[in-house]
């Protein structure tokens, strides 16, 4: 009989919870579709920015631990 109302708490708080995110998604501001693809566009670009930018620096300091090296 236990088991029985576990399960009948756990199917009451999950309901609770869908219910609660239902309305918490309700008052979400989404972006439209335009500026979901403008955003998209420049995540791609700071990515390959950042991506750039850390290829460089460590080509640099290749190049400067193999001179300090003698390598």
């Amino acid at each position: 009989m236990k088991f029985v109302q576990f399960l009948r708490e756990k199917y009451l708080q999950l309901s609770k919870f869908l219910r609660e995110v239902r309305q918490e998604m309700r008052k979400v501001a989404w972006p439209s579709k335009r500026q979901t693809i403008n955003y998209t566009i420049v995540v791609v670009f700071a990515v390959f920015f950042v991506a750039a930018l850390t290829a460089l620096t460590d080509a640099a300091f290749g190049v400067i631990i193999r001179r300090l090296l003698g390598i």
